[in-house]
């Protein structure tokens, strides 16, 4: 891989992307019967994988160095230095299930832009999408030995030996923040880039478009089951506005139809696992015990879980501290800029936020 040329990676790259693109259907049926994800999102999915493996392609293009004079201090007058950007060598990448494909091409895409090889662990629950890729880049010339994919049922026992090979010189991680801790206190130095979990904040102000804002929340909060590192979990709304939007969130949400992923018309489908929901479930009731106000939602069917709406959570319950990855949104009421700051802040999480048609001064605050 080191060798081969930027063209050449381009290529392979433009070509894969070109395929997603074209099998966009097939790729989102994939992720639908694996991950459970409807197929509205699915095929979102697909297509922005398509994105990330024609981003990567141009970019292989533009690894560029720096030359840098010397001339800041007299006995560095006409010398210059320079540098080069070179592959680090053999990746290890680890995917989890709730984005089977785009998170593979998150991966996939710019380690072979810049000319390394990877050794690919999908999410044990969903490997379909990961393989499907695999086999693109093989079949548009990349080299076999370039990307090895590992799938283990259960334990890290493989995982774990490979990554204490000292010829692992990265690992690009995308998941829970117990196992990033374990990855790094466990296999010495390397490189590691790692996307860990959040807890979303949106604000929504006194002067926002509620009829706008309303839709965006509920697609951001029940997109993919919540399954999603992005979930909009935590809504923070303007007393004056605070129960027409309330009231417009229930609405939708009462409308949202669940259900077979496969299907069309279907906004939220089953839930990784059982066992997931079952912990969602057990989360919800623990802060309906604490204080907080069913709104709607709260049903399971199986791995099923519904889409559900709280207020007044007490900001020590599991769901208004963690991450919840599931289909629950808390509602609060907020009177001040300083108060929803620290509202947003009130979690150790930073990855996403967002803010609906802010004033400029709420702007400024931020």
């Amino acid at each position: 891989m080191r060798s081969m040329p930027s063209y050449k990676r381009a290529e392979i790259l433009e070509e894969v992307s070109d395929r997603l693109r074209k099998r966009q259907e097939d790729y989102a049926r994939i992720i639908a019967q694996e991950a459970g994800k409807p197929l509205k999102y699915a095929r979102r999915e697909a297509y922005r994988a398509s994105v990330t493996m024609k981003f990567s392609a141009e970019e292989s293009k533009r690894i560029y160095g720096e030359v840098i004079p010397f001339d800041a201090e007299p006995r560095g007058i006409n010398r210059f230095a320079y540098y080069v950007r070179e592959p680090i060598g053999p990746i290890v990448a680890i995917t989890p299930f709730n984005d089977p494909l785009n998170l593979v091409a998150h991966k996939l895409g710019p380690a072979i832009a810049a000319g390394n090889s990877v050794i690919l662990k999908p999410a044990t629950l969903t490997p379909l999408s990961a393989l499907e890729l695999s086999n693109e880049l093989i079949n548009v010339g990349l080299p076999e030995e370039a990307l090895q994919v590992v799938i283990t049922s259960g334990g890290g026992k493989l995982i774990n030996k490979i990554l204490d090979d000292d010829r692992i010189k990265m690992v690009t991680f995308t998941g829970g923040v117990e196992a990033a801790d374990q990855i790094i206190r466990s296999h010495g130095i390397k490189k590691y880039a790692m996307e860990l979990g959040n807890n979303s904040p949106v604000i929504v102000w006194e002067d926002a478009d509620v009829d706008k804002a309303v839709p965006l929340i509920v697609d951001a909060g029940f997109e993919s089951q919540g399954q999603n590192c992005i979930h909009a979990q935590r809504i923070l709304i303007h007393e004056k506005i605070y129960e027409e939007v309330k009231e417009k969130l229930i609405e939708q949400t009462s409308k949202l139809i669940v259900g077979d992923p496969l299907s069309d018309s279907t906004d939220v489908g089953p839930m990784i696992t059982e066992n997931e929901a079952k912990r969602v479930e057990s989360w919800v009731d623990e802060a309906i015990k604490e204080g907080a106000n069913l709104l709607i939602g709260h049903k399971r069917s199986r791995n099923i879980y519904y889409p559900t709406i709280l207020e007044n959570v007490n900001p020590k319950s599991k769901v208004a501290v963690k991450e919840i990855f599931g289909p629950v949104m808390l509602l609060y009421k907020v009177h001040d800029i300083d108060e929803t700051i620290n509202i947003a802040n009130s979690t150790p999480y930073g990855l996403q936020a967002g803010y609906l048609l802010m004033t400029s001064r709420l702007l400024r605050s931020l």
